[in-house]
């Protein structure tokens, strides 16, 4: 944008009047000429019109076509900054200053009102809480950045500020514990852990669990013939790499126990070749 349509379209966006913007600093002759491209206004004369529409002169006089892009360019660092410091009050301050939001900035408005919202929560300011953390669903929504977590943890720190003395009445625990194991991967976590407690959503890890139970109870055939079934079985994220270093080395237990050396060999090379794999 010109100049001229900086101008233009800031007087239109506040709905004045060439006549009410001129008063009699300048005449609306010029303001037209201005606004065309057909006259070079004096620093004096932009000051006044800077002034009048409630921009910055060095907006103006910029090669930002957008006043949002503009403002966004003279702060983004310092907002970055009061992140980083978790000043989250002084960043959303920064930001609202902002005539209009793009993706990282409602990104960072929802993780500012989240930690607000939990600081408020877990310090006794329930309403104060409740109010951040729905700000946070907010902006959440107004970003393609990945907010799983906010909106994982928002479900908890919600259920607290609305019931204090028995939070699980409120709270959603299915929708919570979805959201939790989509941002913490808990499935991997309580493979990883073997938490027998915990029942996993993913058949591989059943399974696998399972067999190891077998597996200490050396009930090798059982134990083989479930991991077998697993390993002919390739249809969710639970098969990765990791999982199978693990599966392999388990069936290569199994196989050396059998005195089935052969089978055990070939499980062996199957395992080593996915730690050289890791290598890389």
């Amino acid at each position: 944008m010109t100049l001229g349509e900086k101008i233009k379209a800031a007087r239109k966006q506040k709905k004045l009047t060439q006549a009410a913007i001129c008063e009699n600093k300048i005449t609306r002759n010029m303001l037209s000429a201005i606004e065309r491209g057909r006259a070079t206004p004096s620093l004096d004369t932009v000051r006044y019109l800077a002034m009048r529409l409630e921009l910055p002169i060095s907006y103006l006089l910029s090669d930002d076509e957008n006043l949002c892009v503009y403002q966004k360019n003279e702060k983004i660092r310092t907002i970055r900054t009061y992140l980083g410091e978790k000043q989250y009050k002084k960043c959303i301050s920064l930001i609202e200053s902002i005539s209009e939001y793009d993706d990282e900035l409602s990104y960072i408005l929802a993780c500012c009102y989240f930690e607000l919202g939990k600081e408020a929560v877990l310090y006794g300011s329930l309403a104060s809480g409740k109010d951040f953390l729905a700000l946070a669903t907010k902006y959440a929504s107004k970003t393609v950045y990945d907010t799983s977590r906010i909106e994982a943890l928002g479900i908890m720190y919600m259920a607290i500020a609305k019931n204090i003395t028995a939070p699980v009445l409120e709270l959603d625990t299915r929708l919570f514990e979805k959201k939790s194991d989509n941002v913490m991967d808990l499935e991997l976590y309580r493979y990883i852990l073997q938490d027998k407690t915990h029942v996993p959503r993913t058949p591989a890890f059943e399974k696998h669990i399972r067999a190891k139970a077998f597996l200490k109870e050396r009930r090798y055939e059982e134990a083989l013939s479930l991991m077998k079934e697993i390993e002919g079985e390739r249809h969710t994220d639970a098969y990765n790499a990791y999982f199978y270093l693990n599966l392999y080395a388990d069936i290569e237990l199994c196989y050396k126990q059998l005195a089935d050396f052969e089978n055990a060999y070939k499980y062996s090379t199957k395992r080593l070749a996915l730690i050289d794999r890791f290598k890389t």
